[in-house]
């Protein structure tokens, strides 16, 4: 009797350990369009981030990043709601438009880069530019101080 008793509880205290890893397991299933639209905005967030360190001004592509996590949200919430239908709509939204500034966001930092390396190059050429007048400037007023120089001797 008493290894009944032990063995019921046993069972039971294994039910609900098992039914604990389950259940969580069961409700955090989202619907591949919320899994896929995340992706992609998390992609995205990465293109601005190095668009920003690259110095692209990046504020258009936050707020268009800021409202493909509002409709990401609302799939989430839509979802968890029990309406898949419109968590789908607001996924593909959201997916829509984080691939949209993934790509806005590669041509943004290959501009960013190519103004980087032509303002590199107008510093270059200008600090050039100021060295060989400083230069030219030099020899001629020595050439004049050694003219004075010549003449009072």
């Amino acid at each position: 009797m008493k290894k009944l008793v032990v063995s019921v509880l046993f069972l039971i205290l294994a039910i609900v350990c098992i039914s604990g890893f389950i259940i969580p397991l069961q409700v955090n299933a989202k619907l591949p369009s919320i899994d896929t639209a995340t992706s992609a905005m998390n992609q995205a967030f990465l293109s601005v981030l190095a668009v920003e360190n690259a110095g692209g001004n990046v504020t258009e592509l936050l707020g268009k990043l800021n409202s493909a996590g509002t409709l990401l949200a609302a799939a989430d919430n839509s979802y968890n709601a029990g309406d898949t239908a419109n968590a789908d709509t607001f996924a593909n939204r959201a997916f829509s438009i984080a691939n949209q500034v993934s790509e806005e966001a590669i041509a943004l930092s290959n501009l960013s880069m190519t103004q980087a390396v032509n303002n590199k190059l107008i510093t270059i050429f200008i600090s050039l530019g100021a060295s060989i007048v400083f230069v030219v400037l030099m020899l001629l007023g020595w050439r004049r101080f050694k003219l004075v120089y010549n003449k009072n001797s």
